[in-house]
C-alpha cells in the first residue's frame, strides 16, 4: 500500500459489465424516433485524505461488485463511443439517503485508511446516435427534477 497521505479528489465510476446499450425511448415522455441507445453507470466522487490505495479498496469493496461491474478510477468518462453523456446528481441541500447509508457505513469501519471529507453520487447517463433525435436538452427536461437535482451535459 502506497502512503500518500494529502487531501485529494478521486473519482470511480462503476460500469455494469453484462448491460448492454437499451432503447433511449424509455427515458423521456414524448416518442423520438429509433435509433438512440443509452448506458447508465454511477460516478461517486470523493475528497478524502489518507491512502489512495484504501479509497480504491473501499470502492471495490463497497460500491461495486467484482464479478458483473468494472470500477474505473479517472476523471474521463469509462465509456468512449458515446455521443454526449449527462451527469445526474442531487443538489447539496436535499437529503440523500443513498450517500447517508453510505457515510453511516463509512464512519462504522474501525480503520478505513483514509478521511472521507466529501461525497458527491452522480447517475451518468451515455447517449449513443443521433443528437438530433434526442437533444440534450430534452433528455435533461425529461429526466432531471430541478428541485431536487442538478445535471451536467459533456
Amino acid at each position: 500500500m502506497s502512503s500518500n497521505t494529502s487531501k485529494t479528489n478521486f473519482s470511480a465510476e462503476i460500469v455494469n459489465r453484462f448491460a448492454p446499450a437499451k432503447s433511449a425511448a424509455g427515458l423521456v415522455y414524448a416518442p423520438i424516433g429509433e435509433g438512440v441507445e443509452y448506458r447508465e453507470t454511477r460516478v461517486y466522487e470523493l475528497a478524502f485524505e489518507g491512502d489512495r490505495d484504501a479509497v480504491q479498496k473501499f470502492v471495490r469493496d463497497v460500491l461495486s461488485d467484482e464479478h458483473a461491474q468494472d470500477a474505473h478510477f479517472s476523471d474521463e468518462p469509462a465509456i468512449k463511443d458515446a455521443t454526449y453523456y449527462v451527469d445526474v446528481s442531487m443538489k447539496r441541500n436535499v437529503l440523500d439517503l443513498e450517500k447517508e447509508y453510505l457515510l453511516k457505513y463509512y464512519r462504522s469501519l474501525k480503520d478505513p485508511g483514509f478521511s472521507l471529507e466529501d461525497l458527491v453520487i452522480k447517475r451518468r447517463i451515455y447517449i449513443f446516435g443521433d443528437a438530433s433525435v434526442l437533444p440534450a436538452s430534452q433528455l435533461e427536461r425529461d429526466l432531471v427534477n430541478p428541485v431536487i437535482q442538478e445535471s451536467i451535459t459533456h
